[in-house]
């Protein structure tokens, strides 16, 4: 005899179902942590925020030759520049049978509500780096280009790793890789923008395939290896730290493009073509979020309905949802840099 020898002796045998859950994918999602936060409060007769900004710049020519005994006859002018942000709702739902909570091995009401929140981290996030962009697509989610120009009418510029000047030069460049000097160059143009101070801290959100790249670099490097009092790179760690006062953060959520259209998400690049990254380097004050409150996409608020009435009369199912009534904006487009780059990693 055998485990199946007579076949009637197969039935005694089943399969054991293990309660300990294997972990699903978990994406990086930072960006919003440096936007300014704004709260509308309730109540207001509004949906929307208008943001305000003296128009005041130095300029020396405004400065005029006296003479004694004339009364001054030209004068100065200030104005304000404004940015007004409408809120949007948006919302997610659920819905389970009654069947499946009475019999269900898993909690699977409780797993839904996680992707819930899972969704609606990965589109906060998208949101921000589409408006980043300039509004774009990708992702499914749809971001008015309104959102990505900033106070004073212009979106965040682009500017390539190496000397490339464009997105055709960084795909043609033997390298195009990004380096420690492609951080301090976009830190520097921040600051030549005279929207921040010569010691303004800064910090550039990386995709891990940029930040492998970084940590191979030569000059991270001898710094990490001459200087172990410096906060640069743990390389054992794969950690990057700070470069040049540019504070390097990985995140999974980064703007891909194939080399033949850099405007167009991809997660992969196109036969023949090469994938570019977008790398993310800003200061306080380039974008900012604004929800009303009790509406934040940052902590939803779960609502379960598991009771009848008059939609469900016999309560055959539960319903799980959030909801918010947010926006995204950047502010002030002058205090970033979107550093496009190749990678080893992907076009090896």
């Amino acid at each position: 005899m055998k485990t199946n020898v007579p076949a009637s002796l197969a039935d005694q045998f089943q399969s054991v179902f293990s309660k300990k859950l294997l972990d699903g994918v978990k994406e990086t999602l930072v960006l919003n942590t440096y936007g300014q936060k704004y709260d509308l409060p309730t109540n207001t007769g509004n949906n929307s925020i208008t943001m305000f900004q003296w128009d005041t710049e130095a300029n020396a020519s405004n400065v005029q030759s006296l003479t004694e005994g004339t009364t001054i006859s030209t004068y100065r002018d200030i104005g304000l520049r404004k940015i007004q942000v409408p809120l949007a709702q948006v919302g997610e739902a659920l819905k389970l049978s009654d069947i499946l909570n009475y019999t269900q091995l898993f909690n699977a009401l409780q797993e839904g509500i996680r992707a819930l929140t899972l969704d609606a981290a990965q589109h906060l996030d998208t949101v921000v780096r589409n408006a980043l962009h300039g509004g774009s697509t990708a992702q499914g989610v749809t971001v008015d280009s309104a959102r990505g120009t900033g106070i004073h009418g212009t979106t965040i510029p682009k500017i390539y790793a190496g000397a490339s000047t464009t997105a055709a030069g960084l795909v043609a460049a033997a390298d195009g890789f990004l380096a420690p000097s492609d951080l301090l160059d976009a830190a520097t143009a921040i600051r030549n923008e005279k929207n921040v101070s010569l010691n303004e801290t800064f910090t550039a959100i990386v995709d891990p395939s940029v930040a492998a790249d970084l940590l191979k670099d030569q000059t991270v490097l001898n710094i990490a290896y001459r200087n172990v009092a410096t906060k640069v790179s743990d390389i054992a760690k794969g950690q990057i730290g700070d470069l040049y006062g540019v504070s390097v953060s990985q995140h999974t959520n980064a703007f891909k493009a194939s080399s033949g259209s850099e405007n167009t998400y991809a997660t992969s690049a196109a036969s023949g073509e090469v994938l570019v990254y977008s790398t993310y380097v800003m200061t306080s004050g380039a974008f900012g979020t604004v929800n009303y409150s009790g509406q934040s996409p940052y902590a939803p608020s779960v609502v379960i309905v598991d009771k009848p009435d008059k939609s469900d009369i016999l309560n055959q199912n539960i319903y799980a949802g959030w909801k918010a009534h947010w926006a995204v904006q950047v502010l002030n487009a002058k205090k970033a840099r979107i550093l496009c780059s190749k990678s080893r990693t992907s076009n090896s």
